[in-house]
């Protein structure tokens, strides 16, 4: 479908235009997901995502530099980390390095995402990232995605053949840091 907006605003004039849209498409036979897309509330909707910011960053506020530039730059970095942060179809959290060319879950990316989360206090985030690690039967990790191992819907994971070293360096970091078995 095509829209096609024809105007012309006046000195002074001004036009907003608010759509409703998911963030990724969304099936028409997914009814419940359509119905929350037509009926979504733009102000809610942007008050959550405000809270919701500055939230993580508050939590992620343990220490700081006398220099506004390197705590802006350090801030700005925890956000582009926690954007392309995707849930599957299962709810489970793939850490993904970017939306553009590397929209996948890389294992060697993804220990350092744990290391710098576990570092910026933000342990939950840390916990949810190491989840991806592992295979999973009854609620229980049973071992590590293995390369050529089948994947869940949405994970795409990429494994390669020599990440063992950079999955138990951040299982130990991360075990290290908050003791969470």
């Amino acid at each position: 479908a095509a829209v096609q907006y024809d105007f012309t605003l006046g000195p002074g004039e001004k036009r907003s235009f608010r759509f409703r849209m998911p963030a990724v498409p969304v099936a028409w036979s997914k009814h419940e997901a359509v119905r929350q897309v037509l009926e979504a509330d733009y102000d809610k909707i942007r008050a959550r995502t405000i809270a919701y910011w500055k939230d993580r960053l508050a939590k992620a506020d343990h220490f700081s530099v006398d220099d506004p530039k390197v705590m802006a730059t350090l801030k700005t970095s925890l956000v582009n980390d926690l954007i392309p942060r995707e849930a599957s179809e299962g709810d489970r959290i793939y850490q993904r390095v970017n939306r553009i060319q590397y929209n996948h879950f890389w294992v060697r990316d993804g220990s350092f995402f744990v290391r710098s989360y576990d570092m910026m206090g933000l342990h939950d985030v840390a916990r949810e990232t190491l989840n991806a690690f592992f295979v999973w039967q009854d609620g229980k990790p049973v071992s590590f995605y293995k390369p050529g191992a089948p994947q869940p819907p949405d994970a795409r994971l990429d494994v390669q053949e020599d990440y063992w070293g950079e999955v138990l360096w951040a299982v130990g970091a991360h075990y290290r840091t908050v003791k969470d078995k």
